[in-house]
């Protein structure tokens, strides 16, 4: 709950797990996201992000018999007029004011350089795949993944 509190998401591990609960305790499958990278994550709170996925993927077994139809972790998207792009137009505001076509890498690696006081090209590339290493274990979780805004090289 630390990190949906910091990215002031009014929701709690809690409504996340019931609503599931209800879902698939009246055969309703579900598709489950996970956004990985966010302010303040680290191996405890992705840890946490794991053990909460496996837990829906027991309740989906417990009453449809399978895994959900899907379970993705995927890293952080940075968006125009989202907050996370809001402040990289405040901390880097040669590079993204007055932008809304932008390099989803760029973004990202800016935000992590923001947001985690990241310094060096090999620092991002340590970061991303610590994240990518959680999102491959989430997303083998269910049935179906979608591993958006990945790059090849996270994964190798």
């Amino acid at each position: 709950d630390r990190i949906l509190s910091i990215i002031h998401k009014h929701a709690a591990t809690s409504d996340n797990l019931r609503a599931a609960n209800l879902l698939f305790s009246n055969g309703i499958d579900a598709l489950i996201h996970y956004v990985v990278g966010l302010p303040g994550e680290d191996k405890q709170s992705l840890d946490e992000t794991y053990q909460q996925a496996q837990y829906i993927r027991e309740l989906a077994f417990k009453y449809m018999g399978r895994k959900p139809e899907g379970i993705t972790g995927n890293l952080i998207e940075i968006n125009p007029g989202a907050t996370a792009f809001k402040q990289l137009v405040k901390a880097f505001p040669q590079k993204y004011a007055n932008e809304d076509i932008l390099s989803v890498k760029e973004t990202q690696n800016d935000y992590f350089k923001m947001k985690f006081g990241i310094k060096t090209d090999r620092e991002i590339m340590e970061l991303r795949k610590f994240f990518a290493g959680y999102a491959k274990k989430i997303n083998a979780l269910g049935r179906y993944t979608y591993p958006a805004v990945w790059l090849q090289e996270d994964f190798s």
